[in-house]
């Protein structure tokens, strides 16, 4: 068995946007490389219809705002709104039940992510982390929700977005690996 993620082809994947919404958006210093990255795996999604699916999640939007406009979302993208910190609500349950890899990105991680793949493992889904695709508001935070996580076992994966869209396609001569090859080609807007 792979500890990677598999072939698009071999498996349902869900890509689950938390909570990146304008009421976050000052105040979280990576903030623009979340969007960047929820923009990326959203193209994804795009070239990837049939084994993809791409759900957003708001954590209050009456208090805290909608999903920022500079998230291009796809026709197809599932929006959910919440009011409890974990994703995993009716709605969301029912996305996944087809779904074996969940790829989490969004905001805070000490919170809403954490929570959210604390409840995925335990629906004993496979969880993918893109490191340049999550934030929080204190560093502190940021890196004792990560430390946690990895100790959480080989169903939970902390990668990059790059990373991920290449272990999904696994081999140059994929006939969609043009497409998503240029997906990687634009820098987020923080370095790292």
């Amino acid at each position: 068995m792979s500890r990677l993620m598999p072939h698009y082809s071999k498996a349902k994947t869900a890509f689950l946007c938390v909570d990146l919404q304008k009421g976050f958006s000052e105040r979280i210093k990576s903030f623009p490389n979340c969007v960047f990255v929820a923009n990326r795996l959203a193209r994804m999604h795009e070239i990837l219809p049939k084994h993809t699916k791409y759900i957003v999640t708001e954590q209050y939007p009456k208090g805290l705002g909608r999903t920022v406009a500079d998230i291009t979302l796809p026709e197809s993208a599932h929006m959910i709104e919440k009011t409890r910190f974990s994703c995993i609500v009716p709605e969301v349950e029912k996305l996944l039940e087809d779904v074996e890899h969940v790829v989490v990105f969004g905001i805070e991680a000490h919170v809403c992510v954490m929570q959210t793949v604390a409840d995925l493992l335990d629906m004993n889904k496979h969880v993918v982390l893109p490191m340049d695709g999550l934030g929080s508001q204190k560093q502190t935070d940021f890196k004792a929700a990560m430390k946690l996580m990895r100790s959480w076992g080989p169903s939970c994966e902390l990668t990059t977005s790059e990373s991920l869209l290449l272990q999904m396609t696994k081999d140059a001569m994929d006939p969609n690996f043009k497409k998503i090859a240029k997906l990687l080609k634009d820098e987020p807007p923080i370095p790292l």
